[in-house]
C-alpha cells in the first residue's frame, strides 16, 4: 500500500510522514500536491492554521519574520490555500490538522491508522516530535508576529476567507 502524505508547504507534511511511519508503513510519499483529480493511492492532506503556515513559510523562506517578508508572502500564500482547496471534500482523502496531530495524545495517530487498516502503535505518539528534515524546535505562532499592518494586508488579500474555508477562525 502506497500513502501519499500531502500538504501545503509547512503544514506539517514531514510530521505526517514520520507519524504514517511510525505505524510500520513505509511505503511512503511526502508531497505538496495541489488538486488535479482523485488519487488511486491512500492519500492523507495535513492541514494547519493558515497563519501559523504563513509565519512557519517566512522563517523558512527568507529566515526572517518581518512585516514585508510576510505581507509580501500573502498572495502566493492565499493562491496555494485556495489550489489545494478541493481535496478538502474529496472522497479519497483523509484530512488531519496538524494541531490535532501533534497535540491530541495519539487520538489522530489512531485515526490514520484505521484509515490505513493498519494496528495503531502505542509508542507512534510519543516518537513524533522532531527528528524531521524540517524540524526547528519550536512550531511557529502568528500571534508573535502579527501587527495591524499584517492584518490588514490579510483581509485585502482574502485571508480571512482561507481561515473559514480550512475551518479556522482566527482574530487579531
Amino acid at each position: 500500500m502506497r500513502v501519499i502524505c500531502n500538504g501545503i508547504p509547512k503544514s506539517g507534511t514531514h510530521a505526517l510522514l514520520k507519524a504514517v511511519q511510525l505505524l510500520g508503513v513505509t511505503d511512503t510519499d511526502h508531497e505538496h500536491l495541489a488538486y488535479s483529480a482523485p488519487l488511486s493511492d491512500k492519500h492523507i492532506l495535513i492541514i494547519r492554521n493558515p497563519r501559523d503556515v504563513l509565519i512557519s513559510w517566512c522563517r523558512w523562506t527568507y529566515k526572517q519574520v518581518t512585516q514585508g517578508f510576510i505581507i509580501g508572502a500573502m498572495p502566493e500564500f492565499v493562491q496555494h490555500y485556495n489550489d489545494y482547496k478541493p481535496w478538502l471534500t474529496d472522497e479519497n482523502t483523509l484530512v488531519i490538522r496538524f494541531e490535532d496531530l501533534i497535540g491530541d495524545d495519539g487520538v489522530t495517530i489512531q485515526q490514520i491508522a484505521t484509515y490505513l487498516d493498519v494496528p495503531y502503535l502505542t509508542d507512534a505518539y510519543a516518537n513524533l516530535p522532531g527528528l524531521t528534515r524540517t524540524w526547528t524546535g519550536n512550531y511557529s505562532d502568528w500571534t508573535e508576529h502579527w501587527t495591524q499592518d499584517i492584518e490588514d494586508a490579510w483581509q485585502a488579500v482574502g485571508g480571512a476567507n482561507v481561515e473559514q474555508d480550512y475551518g479556522y477562525v482566527s482574530s487579531f
